[in-house]
Order: structure tokens, then C-alpha cells, then sequence
């Protein structure tokens, strides 16, 4: 399945209006990014996906997300800028993530600005089929 077959069925896949993807695994598998350091949002209302990441990796999500063939948006991260500042500019309200990969520390810090709600298993049941190069 192509990355942008990936992240069609991912937005279809769940109600949340916007999800916030952390597990590195996941991103590279939406994305086609393999850095170790990033973080995703999925708006599903208005089908986009953020990529941001910090200076370091401007450059390479740039070159990685075209060569997989990824509509992801590169947004640079402001260096002293929490997570939850920098998603107040994308997000209002409601946000999804997956509660079995986030921290006590960053479920708190999110909490203290969005609703949050789980997103249940969705990576799970659409990576169970693999493709030629997952294999």
C-alpha cells in the first residue's frame, strides 16, 4: 500500500477530527520521515497532515516525504516552544492520540490544553496487512 493509500485509509479509519501521531514507527510508516525526533498531526476535517520537526531535520522530512510520496506539510518546531503551544496554532478543542504510546508527563501537559481522547488501535488493524517492502 503507498504512503498516500496509507494516510487516506488512517483519516478514514477513526472520528476524531484531529490526531496527534507520537510513536515514531507510525510516522515513518504515514510519512515515509525516519528521523528520531518528530511529531505528527492528522487533521481529518480538512484531510492534512503536519509533520514538525526541529531545524535539524528540516531538509531531510522535505527530501524523504517527497520521495515517499507523502502529502505531509514539513512545519519547523520553535526551539523552547512546548508541544501543546505549538498545536494551539492547528488545533482548537478536541485531539486524539494513541494512550499506549505517550507519556504520563505529555498526557498532562496536553490535557492542560485540548480535550483529549483516545485513539484506539487504528494503527494496529491498518498495518496488519504488509506490503512488499514491509516484508
Amino acid at each position: 500500500m503507498s504512503i498516500s493509500r496509507r494516510l487516506e485509509s488512517f483519516i478514514a479509519a477513526g472520528d476524531a477530527p484531529h490526531v496527534l501521531v507520537l510513536r515514531l514507527e507510525d510516522i515513518r510508516w504515514l510519512t515515509g520521515f525516519t528521523g528520531s525526533t518528530a511529531f505528527m498531526l492528522v487533521n481529518r476535517q480538512q484531510p492534512s497532515v503536519y509533520l514538525f520537526v526541529d531545524g535539524r531535520y528540516v531538509e531531510r522530512a522535505h527530501h524523504e516525504i517527497k520521495r515517499a510520496g507523502s502529502s505531509a506539510q514539513v512545519i519547523e518546531t520553535i526551539s523552547g516552544r512546548s508541544m501543546s503551544e505549538t498545536l494551539s496554532d492547528f488545533v482548537v478543542g478536541e485531539i486524539s492520540i494513541d494512550f499506549h504510546h505517550v507519556t504520563a508527563a505529555r498526557h498532562r501537559e496536553l490535557i492542560n490544553s485540548f480535550h483529549v481522547v483516545e485513539e484506539a488501535g487504528v494503527f494496529n488493524q491498518l498495518r496488519r496487512i504488509k506490503d512488499s517492502n514491509e516484508i
